[in-house]
Parts: C-alpha cells; sequence; structure tokens
C-alpha cells in the first residue's frame, strides 16, 4: 500500500473501544435471550387454571399473608389470568431448564471452535442462530411444550452473557411475543454492526490507525501465528486445581441462574407481585451483582 493510499484509508480512532462495546452488546443481547422467558412466562402461563385447580393447589396460607386479598382481587389476578399456556408447576420448570440441556454441553467445544478458527465467527453465528431461534419461540410456544423445549435447548446449545428483564417486563404486559421478537431483532442487528466492525486481529481491521495497531501488537504476550497443540485431556482431567475451578463454577452457577430462573415464577405465584414489580425485583440480584464485580476491580 502506498502512502497516498494510507491517508485516504477511513480511520476510526480508539478502534479498541469499538471492540469492547460490541462485545458487551453481544454479550447482551445473549443474556436477553436467554432470560426473556424467565419473565414472560409469568404472563405466559394461565396461572388462575394451573394454581386455582384444587388438586394442584400450592397457594399456601403464606400467599395469603404476603398480599391482602382485596389487592390481589382487584390488580394482581387480572394480569394473571391473561396466560393462554396451562402448563402445570412441572412443565414450566422443564421450559425454564430446557436452556441449560444444551447450555452446559457447549461450553468447552466452543472454546475450543473459537482458538482453532474464528472467535469473531463463532461468537457472531452462534449470537445470530440464538437470535433467530428467539423470534421462533412464540411459534414454537403455540405449536406444542415440545417444540418450545427444542428451541430453548438449541439456544442453549448455541450460546459458546443483560440485565433487562424490567424492560422485557413492560413489553411483556402489552404483548407476550414482544420479549422474543425485540431480543431476537436486536441480536440480529448487532450481528451485521458486529461484522462490520470487528476482526480477529487488529492488522486485519481495515479503519484501524497505524499508531494504535502497534501499541497493540506490542502490548500483546500472545504468539497468534503459533500452531495450536492438541488438547492435554489427560493432564487435565487428573489437575487438582482445574476440578477446584469446575466444582466452585458449577456450585456458583447453580445456585445463581436458579435463583434468576425461578425468581420471577416465585414472584408472581407465591408473593403475588404484579408483573412489572415482578421484573424489577427480580433486575436487582444482577445490578448488585455489578457492583460487587466493580468493587474487586
Amino acid at each position: 500500500m502506498s502512502k497516498g493510499e494510507e491517508k485516504k484509508r477511513c480511520e476510526i480512532p480508539g478502534i479498541r473501544y469499538v471492540f469492547s462495546f460490541c462485545a458487551m452488546l453481544g454479550l447482551c443481547a445473549m443474556y436477553a435471550m436467554r432470560n426473556n422467558i424467565n419473565v414472560a412466562i409469568v404472563a405466559m402461563v394461565n396461572a388462575t387454571a394451573v394454581y386455582d385447580d384444587s388438586k394442584n393447589n400450592i397457594s399456601s396460607k403464606e400467599c395469603l399473608i404476603a398480599t391482602p386479598s382485596s389487592n390481589y382481587t382487584n390488580s394482581t389476578k387480572s394480569v394473571l389470568k391473561e396466560g393462554t399456556f396451562i402448563w402445570s408447576s412441572n412443565l414450566q420448570g422443564v421450559v425454564l431448564g430446557a436452556y441449560f440441556y444444551g447450555y452446559c454441553f457447549s461450553q468447552i467445544p466452543g472454546g475450543r471452535l473459537a482458538e482453532i478458527f474464528s472467535g469473531k465467527w463463532v461468537f457472531g453465528i452462534s449470537t445470530l442462530f440464538t437470535a433467530f431461534l428467539s423470534l421462533l419461540t412464540p411459534l414454537a410456544a403455540h405449536s406444542g411444550i415440545g417444540y418450545l423445549v427444542t428451541i430453548r435447548a438449541l439456544q442453549g446449545l448455541a450460546q459458546l452473557q443483560c440485565l433487562w428483564w424490567y424492560f422485557y417486563v413492560k413489553l411483556t404486559y402489552l404483548r407476550v411475543g414482544s420479549a422474543f421478537y425485540v431480543s431476537g431483532m436486536i441480536g440480529c442487528v448487532w450481528f451485521i454492526l458486529w461484522c462490520i466492525l470487528v476482526t480477529d486481529s487488529p492488522q486485519n481491521h481495515p479503519f484501524i490507525s497505524n499508531k494504535e495497531q502497534k501499541y497493540i501488537s506490542s502490548n500483546q504476550k500472545m504468539n497468534l501465528n503459533k500452531k495450536i497443540p492438541p488438547l492435554p485431556w489427560k493432564r487435565i482431567l487428573t489437575s487438582v486445581p482445574f476440578w477446584a475451578v469446575v466444582i466452585c463454577k458449577t456450585c456458583q452457577d447453580w445456585s445463581f441462574y436458579t435463583i434468576m430462573t425461578d425468581l420471577p415464577t416465585y414472584f408472581s405465584t407465591i408473593l403475588h407481585f404484579p408483573i412489572e414489580e415482578n421484573g424489577f425485583f427480580t433486575s436487582l440480584p444482577p445490578y448488585l451483582k455489578i457492583l460487587v464485580n466493580c468493587h474487586k476491580c
């Protein structure tokens, strides 16, 4: 490339910040598509038909004490009747947990694929595929519980992380499908920006300045041209530190995702929170998690 051509090239200052922002948006989209059903299911299920049945009644005396009967009758009950799906609590648990059927198996293969091929395209295509499945979620729910469970499991398999619960509750209050359509469209639009603004290495980026490219390369401690060695499975599986990390991470994620998955249903069926309050209180734990993590940094 000649000096004249180099001067004409369009350069974007701070391209590493653009990359970080795009990655953050991608993780937000991922988390949104992971958790949108947690609150949406409150409006999807006909709670009155499920929980007022004497044979399946789980509304204990504590439920009635938690919220005065007058408030429940006048405000909350009308919201709970909006759902069209008569799913038992067991079926709801299957739907909410279906995402993790695929998610727990995709982490190591996803990381290895990104290492061998392209981190940009593994992350980008997995997000796009998840977004496409999110757009199909309302149709799958109306087609049958099996289709919905399959869609959610495939989403989990594709996600190789969104604190938008309250935002989606506002949409869900108007139309249940909005939570899935909006998150799906955001994922699709994000994929276009990801393809244009992100490359696998700074050397290949069309808009990066020479100064920033040198800055990134000089501080990069990895040799990207080095051939990727095979995985030492025996050493990994016999490593005590490895299993310590696995156990700690499994316990942490198990407790956190259990809380975040079941909290909206608990607020709705046990405490009888209106759906808008449900979303607000459900979003509090992740916000506090951010504050704790920022404090650690």
